[in-house]
């Protein structure tokens, strides 16, 4: 599985250790559950400390909450020896409650694309708190991974063997391909889109969707050469329709060609779609 960064590689690995094993096991719930909850620092922080950078800048809804952000801007530098409490979890839940805050989290999610799970288990602060607290399957699926090496795993499917290998990170994907192609012997390829990232800049300031492009044109140029299916998954629809239906982006605005744009004849929208939603979804399949 090939895709830039927060494209969903290692959810594909999830979804198919949960189809074909059913099962979380308990060291792998255990590390989930400090994941997450590690989680919660990064998002929070994160938030907080854009607040006063954003122009205009944001301040907190409630000035009581000050106490809140300074004790998590206290912490945030000693992050790995945090034990991440009960209080902590608390203050997060009383900072995430301010509206201040949650204007901050609207507009940095979507201008610097902060963590796509984040809003999901900031909303589920006061259950993640708890000291019984087992992840969910869609806990699971979107608690953020985060490899330093390459993942793969092994699974069957009608008694036939497979391995699913996936290359993490961006600015290497290209030398990586080069030495997979190389050295084993490969039957399809898998390449991952963010189709919600349309209006987010990565840390090189270029627009994410443009960047899915570039290195899904270089893989493919060396794929040519080499007769193995491709096959490209779109992900993030939901977070694509949310930006869209919203007001506040607009595709046409990041890439002009989608206001002459017409959806195919044969395009078939989910259930209740919005026809904007649907235009842009074949818009961004047709870049691929």
């Amino acid at each position: 599985a090939l895709g830039t960064a927060d494209s969903g590689k290692t959810t594909i690995l999830k979804q198919i250790n949960y189809l074909y094993y059913s099962v979380l096991f308990g060291e792998e719930k255990v590390i989930k559950v400090s994941n997450v909850k590690r989680g919660f620092m990064e998002i929070i922080e994160f938030v907080i400390t854009n607040m006063s950078q954003l122009q205009p800048p944001v301040a907190l809804a409630n000035s009581e909450n000050q106490d809140h952000m300074i004790y998590v801007q206290n912490h945030a530098a000693n992050a790995s020896d945090f034990s991440y409490s009960q209080e902590f979890l608390e203050r997060v839940k009383i900072l995430w409650q301010d509206e201040g805050v949650k204007e901050c989290f609207g507009r940095v999610s979507s201008e610097f694309g902060c963590i796509s799970c984040a809003k999901y288990f900031l909303d589920r602060v006061e259950i993640v708190k708890q000291v019984d607290y087992v992840p969910t399957v869609q806990d699971f699926m979107r608690c953020k991974s985060t490899y330093t090496s390459q993942p793969d795993m092994d699974f069957l499917i009608a008694e036939v063997p497979y391995k699913l290998w996936t290359l993490a990170g961006t600015r290497q994907v290209v030398r990586k391909f080069i030495v997979c192609v190389c050295f084993q012997s490969w039957d399809i390829f898998i390449y991952t889109v963010d189709c919600s990232c349309f209006n987010e800049i990565n840390s090189h300031c270029q627009n994410k969707l443009e960047e899915a492009l570039l290195y899904f044109s270089r893989v493919t140029n060396i794929k040519r050469k080499l007769r193995i299916p491709f096959l490209v998954f779109l992900n993030k629809h939901e977070l694509l329709a949310k930006k869209l239906l919203s007001g506040r982006w607009r595709l046409e605005d990041y890439f002009p060609e989608f206001a002459d744009y017409t959806t195919p004849q044969d395009a078939t929208p989910g259930p209740d779609e919005d026809p904007t939603v649907t235009r842009a979804k074949y818009f961004i399949r047709d870049l691929f």
